[in-house]
């Protein structure tokens, strides 16, 4: 069982490794060893340094036990095809043995960056959407939040979030949108939309809804905008909500998913799928096990999300800041009319 000296050992190695700063790696690791933890690093922290192609560092994790297994090797040659003999020459040179590769792992399991397996499928209609937009669209496309959460912890889900980078306008976001769904074979269903309080129309791609704020990840803050439009596939009434990025969480989706979903607001929502893995963050991990919704991104989380989240985890616990923003909002003091002379000018 993760514990949460190993999820901060994990995660402050990762931002070393992010950062190129191998002096900082070492320190964590000889403390790490020092303090007589068993724990080492593994193929999410060398796979960050191979694609940085920081060669010192992937020799330093080398020494220090990470390596890959042949499943992992095959996520990595679908990931990047054309690389893939330049990345095997690049671990080959670091230390690591090579073992032999697999025509394809099992399908159905997914298993964590730290070693954690979930026995529980994605739906292959959602992974099929997914590899859809990463073929036509974005190969940084992922589907993450907190319906995963849902989907490993036995809760109802009412629809999926596809997250990919802003083609640029809201325009090509609607045509990117109507090619996906095209390439992947599946209609879309209309959507009735109220145009004023007497009448309605159908509508197969309602307008977005769009959110602006700031986002900050050790020290670091941007504007990011997210655009999301809510698309309804045709017989299976599959709710997807295909999410357009922009700012620093489009560079996070691009250049590291795990720092990508650990803006999330909520503890539970902070696990994401790039079709190849499911990974997740240590707040993630210390939620599941605690059974406890925590708060982690405030500038991120909207009240009524969170009483979605409470209400289907009724029998989970909520930190104190989680408490603290669904109490119920105290009544509005009416304001007295102010005294004749105090009206106007005289």
């Amino acid at each position: 069982m993760q514990t949460p000296e190993t999820d901060k050992f994990f995660d402050l190695l990762a931002f070393h490794i992010r950062c190129g700063d191998i002096g900082g790696v070492r320190d964590c690791l000889d403390k790490n060893f020092w303090n007589n933890n068993q724990t080492k690093p593994g193929w999410f922290h060398l796979r960050l340094a191979l694609h940085r192609e920081d060669r010192p560092m992937m020799k330093l994790l080398v020494q220090w036990g990470a390596e890959a297994s042949a499943a992992d090797l095959w996520h990595l040659r679908q990931s990047s095809p054309d690389q893939f003999d330049r990345h095997l020459l690049l671990l080959r040179n670091a230390g690591m043995s090579i073992p032999a590769l697999v025509d394809a792992p099992d399908p159905a399991r997914f298993p964590f960056y730290d070693g954690h397996v979930k026995d529980t499928p994605i739906p292959a209609e959602w992974l099929h959407m997914l590899q859809t937009a990463r073929q036509h669209l974005s190969p940084h496309a992922l589907i993450g939040g907190g319906w995963l959460g849902d989907l490993f912890n036995g809760k109802p889900i009412s629809d999926i979030d596809i997250f990919l980078p802003s083609q640029g306008n809201r325009k090509a976001n609607r045509a990117a949108i109507e090619k996906l769904f095209d390439k992947a074979g599946v209609r879309i269903a209309e959507q009735i939309r109220a145009t004023d309080i007497y009448n309605v129309e159908r509508v197969r791609i309602p307008l977005p809804r769009e959110r602006k704020l700031s986002t900050t990840f050790f020290d670091r803050s941007s504007q990011t905008t997210l655009q999301n439009w809510k698309i309804v596939a045709e017989g299976s009434k599959t709710v997807f909500n295909i999410i357009f990025v922009t700012g620093q969480m489009e560079k996070d989706l691009k250049q590291d998913p795990s720092r990508f979903i650990a803006g999330f607001d909520v503890g539970l929502c902070q696990i994401g799928c790039d079709g190849e893995r499911v990974f997740s963050t240590g707040h993630y991990r210390h939620d599941v096990e605690n059974r406890i919704l925590t708060l982690r991104r405030l500038h991120m989380i909207s009240v009524e999300h969170l009483s979605r989240l409470s209400k289907k985890y009724d029998d989970w616990d909520l930190c104190t800041a989680c408490k603290t923003l669904l109490l119920p909002k105290p009544p509005e003091v009416p304001l007295l009319p102010l005294p004749p002379r105090y009206r106007g000018w005289y």
